[in-house]
């Protein structure tokens, strides 16, 4: 099962807008400290209204 891709850009530039889902996977890494932001600030926000 592949993950949910945001509707909305939560962050500059990942969003299904802007990253069309592929086959091919993609590595892309983050920073760990602003990704524990980022995932703080939508726990909980359910995955389908996110």
């Amino acid at each position: 099962m592949r993950p949910i891709r945001p509707k909305r850009e939560w962050r500059p530039g990942v969003s299904v807008e802007h990253q069309p889902p592929v086959f091919n996977r993609v590595h892309k890494p983050v920073d760990v400290v602003e990704h524990k932001l980022y995932a703080k600030r939508i726990k909980d926000i359910s995955p389908n209204e996110r």
